[in-house]
């Protein structure tokens, strides 16, 4: 809701706009676009995550630096559409929906490394 009314107020002219040329229409459409797609895709992605082959056969340090890679991928992608929230959201929720699946020892193990990764930076 804030970056629809931050929209309207800031909105103005010019700039890209992937809906067309309003940009209040662009901001009224991209907030729940944003927000269905982003929980979409990020359940998608932890379904993924928790397959029995990621899950059981691969190291608990690698399934950290995987996911500070997608992370960061799909950040970094969607904000070249224009559409970060969507990324941020969809790393948040395959995150989530990974993490139920690995157990609970091992998603602490992980959410240990990724802190100290955020420590360092």
């Amino acid at each position: 809701m804030f970056g629809i009314f931050l929209g309207i107020g800031l909105g103005g002219e010019g700039g890209h706009n992937p809906w067309g040329g309003d940009p209040l229409i662009g901001t009224i459409i991209t907030g729940p676009f944003e927000l269905i797609a982003g929980i979409i895709l990020g359940i998608l992605i932890g379904l993924l995550l928790a397959l029995p082959c990621f899950h059981k056969g691969v190291p608990y340090k690698w399934k950290a630096v995987f996911l500070v890679f997608m992370a960061v991928g799909l950040v970094f992608i969607w904000n070249i559409i224009h559409m970060s929230g969507l990324g941020y959201l969809a790393t948040i929720t395959s995150a989530a929906v990974g993490a139920t699946k690995w157990g609970k020892h091992e998603a602490e193990e992980i959410e240990g490394l990724i802190s100290y990764l955020w420590l360092i930076i």
